[in-house]
């Protein structure tokens, strides 16, 4: 009878044990794609373009921008956060982008980004004349960040260049004092273009 007791104890601690280490729902939590910022006299705004849950069945999921406002990027992400109820995650973050008016932040902004928890150092970094109007746009796929992780891959391909936007590679270039040159992503006819291209 106690060898039965100690194994069925043993047996329940198991259990206990078990679980999904890492596992993520979309209904926990919003998926992240795209980051952007925009930068108006002393504010700062960043956008989110996500997958987010909602509709009517519990696997529906629908692609969502949100925006916050702030002082510093810290404080407009603090914004952000505190809007939301499910959490946000950056492990399938593709593209940041920065809008013409937020250039003089960008060594922050890359530094701010590199520390978002579990983001890819491997996404791309663009800029745009008009945020808004690019986060708002209909993405062929609602994903805006591979939208342009797959223009900028089909630009390297198709023109035999390489990519040097990526987040790792910027890091380098700033840390050794070198000049950034970043393509541009804009909206024409309702359709991502991507100009100025790549070296």
């Amino acid at each position: 009878m106690l060898k039965r007791f100690v194994l069925i104890c043993i047996a329940l601690s198991f259990l206990t044990l078990c679980g999904c280490n890492g596992y993520r729902e979309i209904e926990r939590g919003y998926l992240v794609s795209a980051v952007g910022f925009k930068q108006n006299k002393n504010e700062v705004t960043i956008a989110v373009n996500a997958m987010s849950p909602g509709g009517i069945n519990d696997n529906d999921t629908q692609s969502v921008t949100l925006y916050a406002n702030g002082k510093t990027l810290f404080d407009a992400y603090n914004a952000l956060k505190s809007q939301l109820v499910n959490p946000l995650y950056f492990d399938h973050l593709g593209a940041v982008v920065i809008e013409d008016s937020a250039v003089s932040l960008l060594a922050e902004i890359i530094d701010f980004c590199k520390d978002l928890p579990e983001v890819s150092l491997g996404l791309y970094v663009v800029l745009t004349p008009d945020l808004q109007s690019l986060f708002e746009s209909e993405s062929p796929s609602d994903m805006l960040g591979y939208d342009i992780m797959g223009l900028i891959e089909n630009y390297g391909k198709q023109n035999g260049v390489g990519v040097d936007n990526q987040l790792y590679k910027l890091q380098k270039i700033l840390s050794s004092g070198g000049k950034i040159s970043l393509p541009t992503v804009n909206v024409t006819h309702k359709k991502l273009v991507l100009s100025e291209g790549l070296k």
